[in-house]
Protein backbone atom coordinates (compact mmCIF):
# COMPACT_ATOMS: atom_id res chain seq x y z
CA UNK A 1 0.00 0.00 0.00
CA UNK A 2 1.06 3.41 -0.95
CA UNK A 3 1.96 5.76 2.22
CA UNK A 4 -0.46 8.61 1.93
CA UNK A 5 1.83 11.39 2.97
CA UNK A 6 3.72 10.46 -0.33
CA UNK A 7 1.23 11.69 -2.46
CA UNK A 8 -0.39 14.85 -1.87
CA UNK A 9 -0.94 15.12 -5.32
CA UNK A 10 -0.81 18.45 -6.96
CA UNK A 11 0.52 19.82 -10.14
CA UNK A 12 3.11 21.45 -8.63
CA UNK A 13 4.38 18.69 -6.39
CA UNK A 14 4.65 16.29 -8.90
CA UNK A 15 7.61 18.89 -10.69
CA UNK A 16 8.69 19.28 -7.52
CA UNK A 17 9.05 15.73 -7.08
CA UNK A 18 10.69 14.76 -9.94
CA UNK A 19 13.10 18.05 -9.14
CA UNK A 20 13.99 16.84 -5.80
CA UNK A 21 14.50 13.19 -7.53
CA UNK A 22 16.87 15.07 -9.94
CA UNK A 23 18.97 16.43 -6.71
CA UNK A 24 21.32 14.74 -4.46
CA UNK A 25 18.46 15.21 -1.42
CA UNK A 26 19.50 19.04 -0.99
CA UNK A 27 17.22 20.97 1.36
CA UNK A 28 13.95 21.56 -0.63
CA UNK A 29 14.34 25.16 -1.83
CA UNK A 30 18.29 24.56 -2.73
CA UNK A 31 18.60 25.09 -6.29
CA UNK A 32 19.11 21.27 -7.91
CA UNK A 33 21.71 20.54 -10.30
CA UNK A 34 21.67 20.26 -13.76
CA UNK A 35 22.44 16.61 -14.39
CA UNK A 36 21.27 15.15 -11.57
CA UNK A 37 19.80 11.82 -11.99
CA UNK A 38 16.53 10.62 -10.61
CA UNK A 39 16.70 8.39 -7.48
CA UNK A 40 12.54 7.38 -8.07
CA UNK A 41 8.99 8.03 -9.68
CA UNK A 42 6.79 10.71 -7.81
CA UNK A 43 3.96 9.99 -6.91
CA UNK A 44 1.24 12.02 -7.91
CA UNK A 45 -0.94 14.42 -6.19
CA UNK A 46 -3.66 16.09 -7.40
CA UNK A 47 -4.98 18.67 -10.16
CA UNK A 48 -6.60 22.06 -10.12
CA UNK A 49 -8.69 23.51 -12.35
CA UNK A 50 -10.44 27.17 -12.89
CA UNK A 51 -13.86 29.04 -13.09
CA UNK A 52 -16.15 30.36 -15.79
CA UNK A 53 -15.14 32.54 -18.67
CA UNK A 54 -15.31 31.60 -22.48
CA UNK A 55 -12.15 32.24 -24.98
CA UNK A 56 -9.36 34.25 -24.28
CA UNK A 57 -9.30 37.65 -25.63
CA UNK A 58 -6.50 40.27 -25.54
CA UNK A 59 -6.55 43.19 -22.55
CA UNK A 60 -6.39 46.50 -22.64
CA UNK A 61 -3.04 46.86 -20.32
CA UNK A 62 -3.87 49.86 -17.89
CA UNK A 63 -1.70 52.45 -16.73
CA UNK A 64 0.63 51.23 -13.60
CA UNK A 65 -0.28 53.85 -10.42
CA UNK A 66 2.79 55.65 -9.30
CA UNK A 67 2.75 53.53 -5.89
CA UNK A 68 0.81 50.20 -6.20
CA UNK A 69 0.61 48.46 -2.34
CA UNK A 70 -1.56 45.11 -3.68
CA UNK A 71 -1.46 43.96 -6.98
CA UNK A 72 -4.44 44.33 -9.58
CA UNK A 73 -6.43 41.80 -11.27
CA UNK A 74 -4.40 39.55 -13.45
CA UNK A 75 -5.31 39.07 -17.40
CA UNK A 76 -4.11 35.28 -16.67
CA UNK A 77 -7.20 34.96 -14.43
CA UNK A 78 -9.46 35.47 -17.78
CA UNK A 79 -8.37 32.21 -18.75
CA UNK A 80 -7.84 30.10 -15.35
CA UNK A 81 -9.83 32.50 -13.42
CA UNK A 82 -9.33 31.75 -9.67
CA UNK A 83 -12.33 32.61 -8.04
CA UNK A 84 -13.93 31.99 -4.34
CA UNK A 85 -16.55 29.08 -4.74
CA UNK A 86 -15.43 27.78 -7.94
CA UNK A 87 -15.46 23.90 -7.72
CA UNK A 88 -14.38 21.27 -10.03
CA UNK A 89 -15.54 17.45 -9.85
CA UNK A 90 -13.16 15.26 -11.39
CA UNK A 91 -13.54 11.06 -12.20
CA UNK A 92 -10.49 9.18 -10.60
CA UNK A 93 -8.47 6.39 -11.57
CA UNK A 94 -5.50 5.48 -9.77
CA UNK A 95 -3.73 2.13 -10.02
CA UNK A 96 -0.60 2.45 -7.58
CA UNK A 97 1.52 -1.35 -7.51
CA UNK A 98 0.46 -4.59 -8.14
CA UNK A 99 -2.48 -4.85 -5.41
CA UNK A 100 -4.29 -1.23 -5.30
CA UNK A 101 -6.99 -0.02 -8.00
CA UNK A 102 -9.48 2.63 -7.15
CA UNK A 103 -12.13 4.93 -8.87
CA UNK A 104 -13.96 7.66 -8.26
CA UNK A 105 -14.97 11.38 -7.64
CA UNK A 106 -12.10 13.71 -6.16
CA UNK A 107 -13.50 17.86 -5.68
CA UNK A 108 -12.00 20.75 -5.07
CA UNK A 109 -13.52 24.03 -4.23
CA UNK A 110 -11.50 27.54 -4.18
CA UNK A 111 -12.34 28.83 -0.38
CA UNK A 112 -10.73 31.90 -0.27
CA UNK A 113 -8.66 34.44 -2.23
CA UNK A 114 -7.56 38.11 -2.33
CA UNK A 115 -4.64 40.59 -3.78
CA UNK A 116 -1.24 39.84 -1.01
CA UNK A 117 1.68 42.23 -1.42
CA UNK A 118 2.39 42.20 -5.06
CA UNK A 119 0.45 38.77 -5.99
CA UNK A 120 -2.78 37.52 -5.35
CA UNK A 121 -3.66 34.20 -3.12
CA UNK A 122 -6.46 31.52 -3.51
CA UNK A 123 -7.00 28.58 -0.80
CA UNK A 124 -8.39 25.26 -2.28
CA UNK A 125 -9.72 22.22 -0.31
CA UNK A 126 -9.74 18.98 -2.11
CA UNK A 127 -11.89 16.68 -1.12
CA UNK A 128 -12.25 12.55 -2.22
CA UNK A 129 -8.70 11.45 -2.86
CA UNK A 130 -8.34 8.15 -1.21
CA UNK A 131 -4.05 9.38 -0.41
CA UNK A 132 -5.05 12.79 0.60
CA UNK A 133 -6.98 12.10 4.03
CA UNK A 134 -4.99 14.85 6.49
CA UNK A 135 -6.19 18.50 6.40
CA UNK A 136 -2.90 19.50 5.22
CA UNK A 137 -2.70 17.09 2.08
CA UNK A 138 -6.09 18.39 1.70
CA UNK A 139 -5.14 22.01 0.89
CA UNK A 140 -3.37 24.13 -0.95
CA UNK A 141 -2.69 27.68 -2.33
CA UNK A 142 -2.27 29.29 -5.48
CA UNK A 143 0.07 32.43 -5.87
CA UNK A 144 -0.56 34.57 -9.02
CA UNK A 145 2.35 36.91 -9.46
CA UNK A 146 1.74 38.87 -13.12
CA UNK A 147 1.06 36.28 -15.72
CA UNK A 148 2.28 33.11 -13.77
CA UNK A 149 0.15 31.12 -11.44
CA UNK A 150 2.24 29.02 -8.73
CA UNK A 151 0.73 26.05 -6.83
CA UNK A 152 1.96 25.98 -3.23
CA UNK A 153 1.46 22.88 -0.81
CA UNK A 154 -0.69 23.06 2.40
CA UNK A 155 2.81 23.29 4.71
CA UNK A 156 3.96 26.24 2.91
CA UNK A 157 3.11 29.50 3.19
CA UNK A 158 2.25 31.09 0.13
CA UNK A 159 3.29 34.61 0.88
CA UNK A 160 7.45 33.26 0.74
CA UNK A 161 6.45 33.23 -2.86
CA UNK A 162 5.03 36.48 -3.12
CA UNK A 163 8.05 38.17 -1.27
CA UNK A 164 10.51 36.59 -3.40
CA UNK A 165 8.16 37.55 -6.73
CA UNK A 166 8.30 33.54 -7.50
CA UNK A 167 12.28 33.26 -7.37
CA UNK A 168 13.37 29.81 -6.46
CA UNK A 169 10.55 28.63 -6.75
CA UNK A 170 10.43 27.42 -10.63
CA UNK A 171 8.98 23.99 -9.98
CA UNK A 172 5.83 25.25 -8.61
CA UNK A 173 5.12 27.16 -11.28
CA UNK A 174 1.82 25.68 -13.15
CA UNK A 175 1.14 28.01 -15.64
CA UNK A 176 2.10 30.80 -17.68
CA UNK A 177 0.16 33.31 -20.11
CA UNK A 178 -0.56 33.34 -22.76
CA UNK A 179 0.54 30.46 -24.52
CA UNK A 180 2.19 28.42 -27.88
CA UNK A 181 3.20 25.77 -29.10
CA UNK A 182 6.84 24.75 -28.61
CA UNK A 183 7.05 27.13 -25.43
CA UNK A 184 8.70 26.46 -22.28
CA UNK A 185 8.41 27.32 -18.31
CA UNK A 186 10.76 26.09 -14.98
CA UNK A 187 13.63 26.43 -13.87
CA UNK A 188 16.02 28.65 -15.50
CA UNK A 189 19.17 25.54 -14.65
CA UNK A 190 16.49 22.91 -16.21
CA UNK A 191 15.46 25.48 -19.32
CA UNK A 192 19.00 25.92 -20.12
CA UNK A 193 19.40 21.85 -20.69
CA UNK A 194 17.42 22.27 -23.60
CA UNK A 195 16.43 18.61 -23.57
CA UNK A 196 13.02 19.47 -22.56
CA UNK A 197 13.37 17.40 -18.92
CA UNK A 198 12.22 18.85 -15.65
CA UNK A 199 10.50 21.78 -17.72
CA UNK A 200 6.61 22.03 -18.49
CA UNK A 201 6.22 22.82 -22.62
CA UNK A 202 3.57 22.77 -24.74
CA UNK A 203 3.30 19.84 -27.12
CA UNK A 204 0.58 20.63 -28.85
CA UNK A 205 -3.53 22.64 -29.10
CA UNK A 206 -6.10 20.20 -29.77
CA UNK A 207 -9.81 18.99 -28.74
CA UNK A 208 -10.07 16.27 -25.73
CA UNK A 209 -13.43 14.96 -24.64
CA UNK A 210 -14.24 14.55 -21.36
CA UNK A 211 -17.31 13.40 -19.34
CA UNK A 212 -18.05 17.14 -18.83
CA UNK A 213 -18.07 17.70 -22.48
CA UNK A 214 -15.95 18.62 -25.44
CA UNK A 215 -13.52 21.27 -25.13
CA UNK A 216 -12.00 22.91 -28.17
CA UNK A 217 -8.45 24.07 -29.21
CA UNK A 218 -7.04 23.08 -25.69
CA UNK A 219 -3.41 23.63 -24.94
CA UNK A 220 -1.57 20.05 -23.73
CA UNK A 221 1.06 20.59 -21.53
CA UNK A 222 3.32 17.82 -20.67
CA UNK A 223 6.32 17.18 -18.35
CA UNK A 224 8.97 14.64 -18.53
CA UNK A 225 11.69 12.65 -16.73
CA UNK A 226 12.98 9.78 -17.05
CA UNK A 227 11.09 7.15 -15.83
CA UNK A 228 8.16 8.93 -15.88
CA UNK A 229 5.62 11.64 -17.29
CA UNK A 230 2.81 13.78 -17.01
CA UNK A 231 -0.05 15.36 -19.04
CA UNK A 232 -2.59 17.69 -18.85
CA UNK A 233 -5.18 19.43 -21.10
CA UNK A 234 -5.60 23.58 -20.23
CA UNK A 235 -8.48 24.85 -21.74
CA UNK A 236 -8.37 28.76 -21.43
CA UNK A 237 -12.21 29.72 -19.42
CA UNK A 238 -12.35 26.18 -17.66
CA UNK A 239 -8.77 24.81 -16.80
CA UNK A 240 -7.40 21.65 -16.46
CA UNK A 241 -9.78 19.61 -18.20
CA UNK A 242 -7.56 15.74 -18.13
CA UNK A 243 -4.61 15.19 -16.32
CA UNK A 244 -2.26 11.73 -16.74
CA UNK A 245 0.47 11.13 -14.61
CA UNK A 246 2.25 7.85 -15.69
CA UNK A 247 5.33 5.72 -14.68
CA UNK A 248 7.38 3.88 -17.02
CA UNK A 249 7.94 1.29 -15.24
CA UNK A 250 3.92 0.88 -14.36
CA UNK A 251 4.31 1.32 -10.60
CA UNK A 252 2.04 4.62 -10.39
CA UNK A 253 -0.90 5.34 -13.23
CA UNK A 254 -3.55 8.00 -12.87
CA UNK A 255 -5.38 9.58 -14.67
CA UNK A 256 -8.21 13.05 -13.61
CA UNK A 257 -11.45 13.63 -16.09
CA UNK A 258 -13.04 16.85 -15.18
CA UNK A 259 -16.76 15.48 -14.30
CA UNK A 260 -18.56 19.13 -13.20
CA UNK A 261 -17.56 22.30 -13.14
CA UNK A 262 -19.36 24.83 -11.17
CA UNK A 263 -18.27 28.07 -11.92
CA UNK A 264 -17.33 30.68 -9.29
CA UNK A 265 -21.20 31.84 -9.31
CA UNK A 266 -23.52 30.64 -6.88
CA UNK A 267 -27.21 30.54 -7.16
CA UNK A 268 -30.19 31.13 -4.98
CA UNK A 269 -32.98 28.91 -4.31
CA UNK A 270 -35.18 30.85 -6.83
CA UNK A 271 -32.61 30.61 -9.38
CA UNK A 272 -30.87 33.67 -9.51
CA UNK A 273 -27.02 33.61 -9.96
CA UNK A 274 -24.33 35.90 -8.94
CA UNK A 275 -21.00 36.16 -10.32
CA UNK A 276 -18.34 38.27 -9.01
CA UNK A 277 -15.20 39.55 -10.29
CA UNK A 278 -12.48 41.00 -8.18
CA UNK A 279 -11.02 43.89 -10.38
CA UNK A 280 -8.63 45.90 -8.65
CA UNK A 281 -7.59 46.67 -4.42
CA UNK A 282 -9.76 49.61 -3.58
CA UNK A 283 -6.33 51.47 -2.55
CA UNK A 284 -5.54 50.84 -6.10
CA UNK A 285 -8.14 52.62 -8.66
CA UNK A 286 -11.42 53.34 -8.04
CA UNK A 287 -14.58 52.89 -10.28
CA UNK A 288 -14.56 56.60 -11.02
CA UNK A 289 -11.43 56.73 -12.86
CA UNK A 290 -10.34 55.74 -16.23
CA UNK A 291 -7.78 52.97 -15.32
CA UNK A 292 -9.87 50.79 -12.89
CA UNK A 293 -11.79 50.37 -16.50
CA UNK A 294 -9.08 48.54 -18.00
CA UNK A 295 -9.15 45.72 -15.44
CA UNK A 296 -13.07 44.80 -16.48
CA UNK A 297 -11.27 42.59 -19.31
CA UNK A 298 -13.71 41.78 -22.67
CA UNK A 299 -13.71 38.11 -22.01
CA UNK A 300 -15.43 39.16 -18.82
CA UNK A 301 -17.82 40.99 -20.46
CA UNK A 302 -18.86 38.62 -23.54
CA UNK A 303 -19.89 35.99 -21.18
CA UNK A 304 -23.19 37.60 -20.51
CA UNK A 305 -23.43 40.14 -23.56
CA UNK A 306 -26.84 38.32 -24.57
CA UNK A 307 -28.41 39.20 -21.92
CA UNK A 308 -26.63 42.25 -21.00
CA UNK A 309 -27.55 43.75 -24.80
CA UNK A 310 -30.10 41.64 -26.49
CA UNK A 311 -29.62 42.07 -30.21
CA UNK A 312 -32.26 44.92 -31.31
CA UNK A 313 -34.22 42.55 -33.95
CA UNK A 314 -35.02 40.38 -30.48
CA UNK A 315 -36.20 43.49 -28.92
CA UNK A 316 -37.89 44.35 -31.56
CA UNK A 317 -39.61 40.87 -32.36
CA UNK A 318 -40.62 40.39 -28.86
CA UNK A 319 -42.53 43.93 -28.96
CA UNK A 320 -44.33 43.38 -32.27
CA UNK A 321 -45.68 40.01 -30.52
CA UNK A 322 -47.53 42.61 -28.10
CA UNK A 323 -48.05 45.13 -30.36
CA UNK A 324 -49.84 42.83 -32.90
CA UNK A 325 -52.86 42.17 -31.46
CA UNK A 326 -53.69 46.34 -31.52
CA UNK A 327 -52.94 45.92 -35.25
CA UNK A 328 -49.28 48.11 -34.70
CA UNK A 329 -45.39 47.30 -35.56
CA UNK A 330 -42.14 48.26 -35.40
CA UNK A 331 -39.92 48.25 -38.54
CA UNK A 332 -36.49 49.02 -38.78
CA UNK A 333 -35.85 52.16 -40.95
CA UNK A 334 -34.01 50.56 -44.39
CA UNK A 335 -31.91 53.53 -44.75
CA UNK A 336 -30.42 53.50 -41.21
CA UNK A 337 -30.87 50.19 -40.54
CA UNK A 338 -31.17 48.95 -36.47
CA UNK A 339 -30.38 52.49 -35.85
CA UNK A 340 -33.61 54.09 -36.04
CA UNK A 341 -37.41 52.61 -36.50
CA UNK A 342 -40.97 52.97 -37.80
CA UNK A 343 -44.25 52.48 -36.05
CA UNK A 344 -46.96 51.48 -38.38
CA UNK A 345 -50.43 50.90 -37.97
CA UNK A 346 -51.87 48.87 -40.51
CA UNK A 347 -50.30 49.95 -43.61
CA UNK A 348 -50.34 53.11 -42.30
CA UNK A 349 -46.66 54.74 -41.13
CA UNK A 350 -47.81 56.34 -37.96
CA UNK A 351 -44.44 57.19 -36.69
CA UNK A 352 -41.08 57.86 -38.06
CA UNK A 353 -37.39 58.71 -36.66
CA UNK A 354 -37.72 56.44 -33.39
CA UNK A 355 -34.21 56.45 -32.05
CA UNK A 356 -35.59 53.88 -29.38
CA UNK A 357 -38.54 52.86 -26.90
CA UNK A 358 -39.18 51.06 -23.88
CA UNK A 359 -40.97 47.94 -22.90
CA UNK A 360 -44.93 47.37 -24.12
CA UNK A 361 -47.19 47.37 -21.08
CA UNK A 362 -50.78 46.25 -21.93
CA UNK A 363 -53.79 46.98 -19.60
CA UNK A 364 -55.54 44.23 -17.20
CA UNK A 365 -58.42 43.95 -19.81
CA UNK A 366 -56.04 43.71 -22.51
CA UNK A 367 -57.72 45.98 -24.46
CA UNK A 368 -55.18 48.46 -24.32
CA UNK A 369 -51.76 49.48 -24.64
CA UNK A 370 -48.97 52.16 -23.63
CA UNK A 371 -45.55 52.26 -25.40
CA UNK A 372 -43.14 54.82 -24.72
CA UNK A 373 -40.87 56.37 -27.98
CA UNK A 374 -37.54 58.40 -28.17
CA UNK A 375 -37.86 60.05 -31.32
CA UNK A 376 -35.62 62.68 -33.09
CA UNK A 377 -38.88 65.25 -31.87
CA UNK A 378 -39.33 64.10 -28.49
CA UNK A 379 -41.04 61.16 -26.21
CA UNK A 380 -44.03 60.05 -27.78
CA UNK A 381 -46.80 57.97 -25.75
CA UNK A 382 -48.73 55.33 -28.20
CA UNK A 383 -52.16 54.24 -26.86
CA UNK A 384 -54.60 52.38 -29.36
CA UNK A 385 -56.50 55.69 -29.22
CA UNK A 386 -53.46 57.49 -31.02
CA UNK A 387 -50.15 59.36 -30.22
CA UNK A 388 -49.71 61.71 -27.99
CA UNK A 389 -45.93 64.23 -26.70
CA UNK A 390 -44.73 63.19 -23.54
CA UNK A 391 -43.26 66.12 -21.43
CA UNK A 392 -40.81 63.80 -19.29
CA UNK A 393 -39.70 66.93 -17.53
CA UNK A 394 -43.48 67.45 -15.98
CA UNK A 395 -43.49 64.00 -14.74
CA UNK A 396 -39.09 63.84 -12.89
CA UNK A 397 -37.95 62.15 -16.55
CA UNK A 398 -39.79 59.00 -15.25
CA UNK A 399 -42.37 57.26 -17.99
CA UNK A 400 -45.99 56.35 -17.45
CA UNK A 401 -46.67 52.61 -16.37
CA UNK A 402 -50.06 50.92 -16.58
CA UNK A 403 -51.98 49.37 -13.18
CA UNK A 404 -55.13 47.68 -13.69
CA UNK A 405 -56.49 49.15 -16.67
CA UNK A 406 -55.32 53.23 -16.21
CA UNK A 407 -51.96 54.99 -16.59
CA UNK A 408 -49.78 55.55 -13.62
CA UNK A 409 -47.63 58.40 -13.95
CA UNK A 410 -45.54 60.82 -11.41
CA UNK A 411 -46.50 64.69 -11.35
CA UNK A 412 -44.07 67.45 -10.09
CA UNK A 413 -45.14 71.30 -9.60
CA UNK A 414 -43.21 73.93 -11.57
CA UNK A 415 -40.82 74.93 -8.55
CA UNK A 416 -39.86 71.03 -8.24
CA UNK A 417 -41.11 71.36 -4.42
CA UNK A 418 -43.48 68.60 -4.49
CA UNK A 419 -44.21 65.31 -6.45
CA UNK A 420 -47.40 63.22 -6.68
CA UNK A 421 -48.05 59.82 -8.28
CA UNK A 422 -51.70 59.99 -9.89
CA UNK A 423 -53.55 56.71 -10.91
CA UNK A 424 -55.98 57.75 -13.72
CA UNK A 425 -57.36 60.95 -12.60
CA UNK A 426 -56.81 60.14 -8.96
CA UNK A 427 -53.69 61.42 -6.72
CA UNK A 428 -52.85 58.54 -4.83
CA UNK A 429 -49.65 59.95 -2.68
CA UNK A 430 -47.85 63.23 -2.69
CA UNK A 431 -44.59 63.92 -1.12
CA UNK A 432 -42.11 66.89 -1.14
CA UNK A 433 -38.99 66.61 -3.16
CA UNK A 434 -35.75 65.70 -1.61
CA UNK A 435 -33.14 68.27 -1.80
CA UNK A 436 -30.49 67.16 -3.65
CA UNK A 437 -27.38 69.14 -5.79
CA UNK A 438 -26.67 66.12 -8.01
CA UNK A 439 -29.20 64.94 -10.20
CA UNK A 440 -33.27 63.71 -10.21
CA UNK A 441 -34.16 62.71 -6.79
CA UNK A 442 -37.35 60.64 -8.14
CA UNK A 443 -35.06 57.37 -9.90
CA UNK A 444 -38.05 54.81 -11.27
CA UNK A 445 -41.77 54.21 -11.56
CA UNK A 446 -42.48 50.61 -11.99
CA UNK A 447 -45.64 48.17 -12.62
CA UNK A 448 -45.55 45.01 -10.59
CA UNK A 449 -48.49 43.02 -9.95
CA UNK A 450 -51.04 45.41 -9.73
CA UNK A 451 -49.24 47.65 -7.92
CA UNK A 452 -46.75 50.64 -8.20
CA UNK A 453 -43.67 51.11 -7.30
CA UNK A 454 -41.97 54.66 -6.65
CA UNK A 455 -38.05 54.84 -5.62
CA UNK A 456 -37.07 58.68 -4.72
CA UNK A 457 -33.40 59.00 -3.23
CA UNK A 458 -33.04 55.53 -1.31
CA UNK A 459 -36.74 55.36 -0.21
CA UNK A 460 -39.06 52.85 -2.08
CA UNK A 461 -42.87 53.14 -1.63
CA UNK A 462 -45.26 50.90 -3.17
CA UNK A 463 -49.12 51.73 -3.64
CA UNK A 464 -48.30 54.82 -1.12
CA UNK A 465 -46.32 52.47 1.71
CA UNK A 466 -42.87 52.72 2.76
CA UNK A 467 -40.83 49.61 1.96
CA UNK A 468 -38.00 51.02 3.90
CA UNK A 469 -39.99 51.64 7.09
CA UNK A 470 -41.72 48.33 6.93
CA UNK A 471 -38.60 46.34 6.40
CA UNK A 472 -36.43 48.65 8.67
CA UNK A 473 -33.39 49.53 5.86
CA UNK A 474 -31.82 52.97 6.19
CA UNK A 475 -31.73 53.16 2.23
CA UNK A 476 -33.45 51.01 -0.56
CA UNK A 477 -32.19 51.51 -4.37
CA UNK A 478 -32.46 50.22 -7.44
CA UNK A 479 -36.00 48.47 -6.68
CA UNK A 480 -36.73 46.59 -10.16
CA UNK A 481 -38.74 43.85 -11.20
CA UNK A 482 -36.34 41.04 -12.45
CA UNK A 483 -37.70 37.83 -14.11
CA UNK A 484 -41.30 39.25 -12.59
CA UNK A 485 -39.78 39.16 -9.18
CA UNK A 486 -38.81 42.10 -6.96
CA UNK A 487 -34.98 43.02 -6.96
CA UNK A 488 -33.35 45.94 -4.67
CA UNK A 489 -30.29 46.84 -2.94
CA UNK A 490 -30.51 47.69 0.85
CA UNK A 491 -28.60 48.83 3.52
CA UNK A 492 -28.79 48.55 7.22
CA UNK A 493 -25.97 49.68 9.17
CA UNK A 494 -22.65 49.70 7.33
CA UNK A 495 -23.61 46.97 5.01
CA UNK A 496 -25.31 46.55 1.93
CA UNK A 497 -27.47 43.65 1.21
CA UNK A 498 -29.40 42.46 -1.96
CA UNK A 499 -32.72 41.39 -1.73
CA UNK A 500 -34.53 39.45 -4.40
CA UNK A 501 -38.11 37.62 -4.68
CA UNK A 502 -38.46 38.37 -0.94
CA UNK A 503 -35.53 36.46 0.30
CA UNK A 504 -32.21 38.37 1.48
CA UNK A 505 -28.93 37.08 -0.09
CA UNK A 506 -26.60 35.56 1.79
CA UNK A 507 -23.65 37.57 3.71
CA UNK A 508 -21.00 36.36 0.56
CA UNK A 509 -22.97 38.43 -1.35
CA UNK A 510 -23.52 41.85 0.95
CA UNK A 511 -20.86 44.50 0.07
CA UNK A 512 -19.20 47.72 2.19
CA UNK A 513 -20.22 49.91 -0.68
CA UNK A 514 -22.19 49.55 -3.94
CA UNK A 515 -21.81 52.58 -6.51
CA UNK A 516 -25.63 54.40 -6.79
CA UNK A 517 -26.56 57.59 -7.82
CA UNK A 518 -23.63 59.65 -9.07
CA UNK A 519 -23.66 61.70 -11.41
CA UNK A 520 -22.21 63.18 -14.50
CA UNK A 521 -19.10 60.86 -15.49
CA UNK A 522 -19.07 58.92 -12.33
CA UNK A 523 -22.16 57.94 -13.51
CA UNK A 524 -21.24 55.43 -16.20
CA UNK A 525 -20.73 52.94 -13.08
CA UNK A 526 -23.92 53.48 -11.44
CA UNK A 527 -26.01 50.29 -11.13
CA UNK A 528 -27.71 49.61 -14.40
CA UNK A 529 -29.60 46.07 -16.31
CA UNK A 530 -33.04 45.11 -17.91
CA UNK A 531 -35.43 42.69 -17.00
CA UNK A 532 -33.09 39.49 -16.97
CA UNK A 533 -30.04 40.79 -15.13
CA UNK A 534 -28.57 43.29 -13.16
CA UNK A 535 -25.00 44.88 -13.18
CA UNK A 536 -22.97 47.06 -10.75
CA UNK A 537 -19.56 48.17 -8.90
CA UNK A 538 -19.07 46.85 -5.85
CA UNK A 539 -16.90 47.25 -2.47
CA UNK A 540 -16.17 44.36 -0.20
CA UNK A 541 -13.29 43.87 2.26
CA UNK A 542 -10.72 46.38 0.17
CA UNK A 543 -11.56 45.12 -3.01
CA UNK A 544 -13.55 46.37 -5.81
CA UNK A 545 -15.56 43.81 -7.72
CA UNK A 546 -17.65 43.75 -10.52
CA UNK A 547 -20.94 42.16 -10.32
CA UNK A 548 -23.72 40.49 -12.25
CA UNK A 549 -26.25 39.10 -11.14
CA UNK A 550 -29.52 37.10 -13.21
CA UNK A 551 -31.77 35.01 -14.37
CA UNK A 552 -30.17 32.94 -17.55
CA UNK A 553 -32.20 30.94 -19.82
Amino acid sequence: MVNGNSVRRSFALLALAALLAACSNSAVETTPTADAQPTRAPLPTEIRIVPTQPTATATVAPTSPATTTSAARPAILDVFPLSVGATWVYSVTVDDVVEYHWTGPVTETITAGKPQGLGWIFQSDVQGHPFRTQPVDRSQSYVVLDERIYEVPGDRDPMEYVATEGQSFGFSQILTWPLKVGQQWGPPEFLARGDGMYVWQVDARENVETPAGKFDNCYRLAFYWLDAHQLAWFCPGTGIVRWETHHHGSRHDEVWELQEFHRAASQTALGLIVEEYPIVASGVYTPDRLEYTGYITSTILERRQAWRNPPPVKVVESTNQVLAKFGFRLEPNPIKSNYEYRLYQGNTLAQDQIMGFRPVMVNQRGDDFALLLQTSKGEKLVRRAGIELWDPSQHASTGPILVGNDLVMVDLDSRWKQYTVRHGNKIVYTAPVPRTWTDNPVKGLWAWKGHWVLEVLGQVVIDGKSLNKEQGYDEIFNWRPLNGQPFYFFKKGNRIGVSYAGQVLPAAHQYDEVIHYRCCEPAAFNISGNETMVRFHARRDGMWYYVEMGIYS
